[in-house]
């Protein structure tokens, strides 16, 4: 249920991405061709009107294809299943104003940003309780001989002083430990030395805490939702680097996967909370002035606007291309990298 529930949640953060587009388009008159959600082949699709709404059975990706959006001039487009929608010369994207086309480009990262103040805004509203991780096992630890692992939440306890309490209280004995383990629970019983270690402590484990989300009502829910959609931003553009020497905790889409089905087992205020993490990430990702991605796009839009002239087709192409199979390589080494870690 975590898994499907984490796909699902991540053809949201596609399709609101997509709906900003589809939606910013409309509103100027542009001709949309086809809306969809994830890439060919397609499963379904529907025409309405003079627009082919599809969804693909890639379902990690979706895009709006607007008339003459790329320079075309032929007055008409295809799709690959030779589905012909045709419109005005009026209502093609190049013949659009500058801020329309860049309002267009932009309306995507603006969604994902609304998108993850929602779900922030939902994880304020429903509350959530304090969190005790074990982030690192000592080797010849007495948590090691016991079976604890990395990512257990060790439950029962309100925090991290009131743990590290029980486990001196029980130095010489042996303590046992509730934890939960991809929503699995189960009870751990590790044997507590009478001399403890400075750095490793009695029980051998470091922890990660995180603070319970008071419940509140719908204003301040909003209010503190937005705050922390700021934050996130800020947090993301510091740790941008990370993303060219993929450190260890640095994720791609198995491990993204694997991590949001863990916080589901925690509670759906958690899921909300991961999700949102991820919608601010793209828009900030896709905000980077990097070809192929809605900012590199609006970088050109703006050395068209000052050099008075289009850039040629072919440099656009090309930038492209070369951004695209840069952006692929990047998902297939931490995608590897997520594999052999999880195996």
């Amino acid at each position: 249920m975590g898994i499907l529930l984490v796909l699902l949640g991540l053809s949201a953060l596609v399709f609101v991405h997509e709906l900003g587009h589809f939606l910013a388009a409309k509103y100027y008159g542009m001709g949309v061709i086809e809306f969809a959600i994830g890439f060919p082949p397609r499963i379904l699709q529907k025409k309405i009107g003079r627009t082919v709404y599809s969804l693909g059975l890639i379902f990690l990706g979706g895009f709006v294809k607007i008339f003459e959006e790329n320079g075309e001039v032929t007055g008409k487009d295809e799709d690959q299943n030779a589905v012909q929608a045709f419109f005005t010369k009026e209502e093609s994207f190049v013949a659009a104003r500058p801020g329309a086309k860049a309002v267009v480009l932009a309306a995507g990262v603006i969604m994902n940003f609304l998108f993850g103040w929602l779900l922030f805004a939902l994880v304020f509203m429903i509350g959530t309780m304090p969190r005790i991780i074990i982030d690192k096992i000592f080797p010849e630890s007495p948590a090691l001989a016991a079976g604890l692992m990395v990512g257990d939440e060790v439950i029962g306890f309100p925090d991290s002083r009131v743990f590290v309490e029980y486990i001196k209280a029980h130095q010489g004995k042996e303590a046992a430990l509730t934890i939960r383990r991809k929503g699995k629970e189960m009870v751990l019983t590790p044997v507590i030395p009478l001399v403890s270690h400075e750095d490793k402590g009695a029980l051998g484990v470091a922890l990660s805490e995180f603070a319970g989300v008071e419940q509140r009502g719908f204003f301040s829910s909003a209010y503190e939702g937005l705050l922390m959609a700021f934050k996130m931003v800020f947090l993301i553009l510091i740790s941008l680097t990370q993303l060219f020497f993929l450190p260890a905790d640095v994720l791609g889409p198995v491990g993204i996967v694997e991590v949001g089905a863990g916080t589901y087992a925690s509670g759906i205020a958690y899921l909300f909370q991961f999700l949102g993490l991820l919608s601010i990430n793209l828009t900030v990702l896709n905000s980077l002035p990097i070809p192929a991605l809605d900012g590199g796009r609006l970088l050109f839009l703006l050395i068209e606007k000052v050099r008075g002239r289009n850039l040629s087709e072919k440099f656009q192409m090309a930038a492209n291309s070369l951004s695209l199979a840069l952006l692929f390589l990047l998902i297939i080494l931490v995608t590897v990298k997520d594999i052999t870690r999880f195996l």
